[in-house]
């Protein structure tokens, strides 16, 4: 870890000294801050067209010696993958087990980046080692079928009077949301543990944890309802979980939602404030849930946060916002005003206490967050805004900020196609010369290099060298289409 990190500052510094930013012209400060609450505070269309650059190297087994670091699984087009090394070019053709051309490799790959899950079918799947190609575990993960949609029916139309379904509605609303429960299915925290749903019962789905290392299946909760997401703490000792009947929007009486604590697997009902209509319940910290009552896609309400040992909840803001970000142990609120066009930022503490307000007489949105700083854009300019709600001019305006794994460095392009190099603290080391301008990046693992997609290409970037070079040309890689792409970990 420690050479890793000497090696990205070398680069960094090699290249701070061979060349200059050269950003557009920094605008003046137009907006000042104003604390009079603290003096002080602490700081995707396809075709099946494909011209490669490199062709993959005769394999019949899954050896990856001649590979060397790093490595890639991409699709290269609708039914064609390959295990690729950016830097040396070489290649093994890889036929997944499954023919899905919307199989997304990042959502199913294993947190060691060892292994990936693939669905078969609605009631199986299998493991495989990406290292060896070997199927380590096949197993059913939906269960029988004991899904009756018509008593489901009967069961949610008093919890959906509002939307006025018809019976044919109603039907359609019911088995949409079985489907949708069906299909969530997650690693845990290892590559030992897989979350899955099954049906438990005609009108019921219920969440299971597989243990791929004993074969042992846990049921961990026996709620009403069907599961309609699920999210695992940052601790990965506990799990939120929404259940209903319905997958429809405004159906806020059917949504029940719930704590699971994986220790003892015991259920906690999370119960409302009181005027909270439609609640959305999203991890915070790791014994802290984040509780918005969302008016609108776009509108909230209120917000609030829930200690999961004691349950206290703790109003943070009662008025309706558009947006929150947070800054450390700072949570800033963002209200848009229509006549005159206005944007309020309102900083709180972690106890609701209010820190300061600033106000910009234009419309802003958030374009990035870093640890300390919050990126964002007022009329196509950007701004940089701090803790203590100061906001300066940033020196070019952004259209694209793509950090490295580390954050110890980003790639930015700005609204006149210029790419630039810049440090862990947003300063501009340099401007990149590339051979197009990327539609995406993605960095390599060690922060040496990234890949860029053009439209129709695929090149690999070096830093040291500040050389690019061609890698695949395929219409898979489209304006529209992301790099269906994940780094593979061979050790």
């Amino acid at each position: 870890m420690k050479s890793e990190t000497l090696f990205r500052l070398l680069i960094l510094l090699t290249l701070l000294n061979i060349l200059g930013c050269t950003p557009s012209t920094p605008p003046e400060p137009v907006f000042d801050a104003t604390l009079p609450f603290a003096t002080s505070i602490d700081t995707e269309g396809i075709s099946e067209t494909h011209d490669p650059a490199l062709e993959p190297s005769p394999a019949t087994t899954l050896d990856f010696s001649s590979l060397g670091r790093p490595v890639l699984l991409i699709q290269t087009e609708i039914d064609h993958y390959l295990f690729l090394n950016p830097v040396s070019q070489v290649s093994i053709a890889f036929q997944p087990p499954i023919s899905n051309p919307q199989f997304r490799l990042k959502a199913h790959i294993s947190p060691s980046s060892r292994r990936m899950f693939f669905p078969l079918n609605d009631y199986e799947g299998i493991i495989i080692d990406l290292r060896t190609g070997e199927t380590l575990s096949t197993y059913e993960f939906g269960g029988p079928a004991l899904f009756i949609p018509q008593q489901a029916a009967i069961e949610a139309a008093p919890l959906v009077t509002e939307l006025n379904l018809t019976d044919t509605a109603l039907l359609e609303a019911v088995m949409d949301a079985h489907k949708h429960s069906k299909q969530l299915t997650r690693w845990g925290q290892s590559d030992r543990y897989h979350f899955s749903v099954q049906d438990t019962g005609p009108t019921s789905t219920c969440l299971f944890l597989d243990d791929h290392q004993t074969g042992e299946r846990i049921r961990l909760e026996n709620l009403p309802g069907m599961v309609e997401n699920f999210s695992l703490a940052p601790d990965g000792n506990s799990i939120l979980l929404k259940k209903g009947l319905v997958l429809r929007t405004g159906a806020l009486r059917d949504k029940r939602h719930y704590l699971i604590n994986l220790a003892d697997q015991s259920v906690q009902s999370l119960l409302l404030p009181p005027d909270v209509n439609n609640p959305s319940f999203s991890w915070f910290a790791e014994d802290t849930i984040a509780l918005t009552d969302q008016t609108t896609t776009s509108r909230n309400a209120g917000f609030f946060l829930i200690n999961t040992n004691s349950f206290t909840k703790t109003p943070i803001f009662t008025d309706e916002f558009e947006d929150l970000w947070r800054l450390g142990d700072h949570l800033i609120f963002v209200q848009r005003e229509l006549d005159p066009e206005a944007t309020l930022f309102h900083s709180l503490s972690l106890a609701g206490d209010l820190l300061g307000t600033n106000r910009v007489e234009r419309h802003c949105f958030h374009q990035f967050s870093t640890p300390t700083q919050i990126l964002f854009q007022c009329d196509l300019e950007s701004y940089l805004l701090d803790q203590a709600l100061i906001i300066e001019p940033f020196y070019d305006a952004v259209l694209t900020l793509t950090p490295a794994p580390d954050k110890s460095a980003y790639v930015m392009i700005n609204r006149a196609a210029q790419i630039f190099l810049l440090d862990a603290d947003l300063q501009c080391i340099n401007e990149l010369i590339l051979e197009e301008t990327p539609l995406e990046i993605l960095w390599h693992p060690d922060a040496s290099g990234f890949l860029y997609r053009a439209h129709g290409r695929l090149y690999d970037y070096d830093l040291l060298s500040q050389t690019s070079h061609l890698l695949i040309k395929s219409d898979l890689f489209t304006d529209y289409t992301n790099l269906n792409a994940v780094w593979i970990n061979l050790d």
